[in-house]
């Protein structure tokens, strides 16, 4: 093979390697559900650009951007539901729960909300943030498909992570009324919606407007291929000095492990004072009476239900201090008196958010439920209604909210005595295991 042949071969090699390149470049351009979820999770409201160009500037920053409608699926995450052991809080080592857990499966339709099937119209319509998106789990069976086997009412879930009170109003405004619900069942999590409303209300003053002015910085890589090799190099594990200790709880008298989210045990220790004085209470205050007003126009009833984070339930069942209570959480102190002082400002205000959310809504006439007795309940009977190392509620906890749900939607004349009282009989949860 003489020189010229070499070289030929070489520049026919260097071509088809181009062509190639090319070719994978245009297919993720065209077809982004090939680039891992992982990657995409890494861009603004989780890569919906790359499907919907434009979505970003279209969206205002009080609302959701949901893209064109594609195929559903159903998701199963890869590991054991730990949010905090991803943020790399926790050692992998350390979680209780994985071997208990080994996946969660949920039904997603074609908007990207949990739902086994797109309902036009639905009896009642689910509202909220991630507690509420769980609740449309298929594997372990979530609060959603056991409240629909035992009322025999559909349901529509508008649950979206990450979100607070002005986007479940969006959600709920643009898509929810649409499905003619005879029940609005809004999910406020007293773990982070004032603080999400008072993000929101900090950048609507600030001149935000869309999510495009959210995320100014965002563009489109040159090339999908060779960010995404970069971001491979780029990804790097949890710090291991960012690892939390575990508080250590009975359960059935065996010691176990549970942690909590630095951000709901600062929410936790805010007064009323302080609360009361801020921009997200204060928008809070605006938006749920005039969705009452809205719903009552449209002859839809209305169910505020309060769904209490995992430290305002557990702390008073957990020895106190690991590492002074994550040091305080704020300031990261080593002074032990600081952490005592903040402990005790935590149980004496951990209950504040739940006593306004109810005053508001006994003022505006309201349908208030709160979930924080049958929850506290399974923690006096050493049981766990949340995950150790994720700070979402499980299959236990959610079960425990269908009676008092069933309940109140038959004094509201939504099902007969005989629906409410099968709650007698136990429902099967279906645990995924190893």
């Amino acid at each position: 093979m003489n020189k010229i042949e070499i070289g030929l071969r070489a520049v026919l090699l260097l071509a088809s390697m181009i062509v190639a390149f090319l070719g994978a470049e245009l297919a993720v351009r065209a077809f982004p559900g090939l680039l891992p979820e992982s990657y995409r999770q890494t861009f603004p409201a989780r890569g919906v650009e790359f499907f919907n160009p434009g979505l970003l500037t279209a969206t205002p920053v009080e609302g959701v951007p949901i893209g064109q409608p594609r195929p559903r699926q159903r998701m199963r995450t890869p590991l054991v539901p730990a949010d905090l052991q991803h943020q790399g809080l926790v050692d992998p080592d350390d979680n209780p729960d994985t071997g208990e857990y080994s996946f969660v499966e949920i039904e997603i339709d074609e908007l990207g909300f949990a739902n086994l099937e797109d309902r036009p119209q639905a009896d009642i319509v689910f509202v909220g943030d991630s507690f509420t998106f769980a609740t449309g789990t298929v594997s372990p069976v979530g609060l959603q498909m056991q409240l629909e086997q035992l009322s025999g009412l559909s349901i529509y879930n508008l649950g979206v992570s990450g979100i607070g009170p002005h986007q479940e109003d969006w959600l709920l405004m643009n898509l929810g009324l649409q499905r003619q619900p005879r029940l609005v069942i809004w999910f406020f999590f007293g773990g982070n919606d004032v603080h999400n409303a008072e993000f929101i209300e900090d950048k609507l003053l600030s001149g935000v407007t869309t999510y495009a002015d959210l995320h100014p910085d965002f563009a489109w890589p040159r090339s999908f291929l060779f960010d995404l090799v970069a971001w491979r190099f780029r990804a790097t594990g949890p710090n291991p000095e960012n690892q939390l200790p575990g508080f250590v709880l009975n359960v059935r008298n065996k010691p176990r492990l549970l942690w909590f989210a630095p951000q709901y045990l600062r929410e936790a220790s805010r007064t009323l004072e302080e609360l009361n004085e801020s921009q997200g209470w204060q928008a809070i205050r605006r938006i749920l009476p005039r969705v009452a007003r809205t719903l009552n126009e449209h002859g839809s009833q209305f169910l505020v239900v309060y769904v209490p984070s995992k430290a305002q339930v557990y702390l008073p069942h957990v020895l106190p201090n690991p590492t002074l209570a994550y040091q305080a959480v704020a300031g990261r102190t080593d002074a032990p008196q600081r952490a005592e002082s903040f402990w005790e400002r935590m149980m004496a205000n951990r209950g504040n958010v739940e006593q306004l959310l109810r005053e508001l809504c006994e003022g505006h006439e309201i349908s208030y439920l709160s979930l924080t007795d049958p929850l506290s309940a399974l923690a006096e009977r050493q049981q766990l209604g949340y995950f150790s190392a994720d700070t979402h509620w499980n299959e236990v906890g959610q079960s425990a909210a269908l009676p008092p749900l069933m309940s109140w939607l038959q004094e509201a004349g939504l099902v007969s005595t005989t629906d409410a009282q099968s709650l007698t009989r136990p429902m099967q949860v279906v645990r995924p295991r190893r």
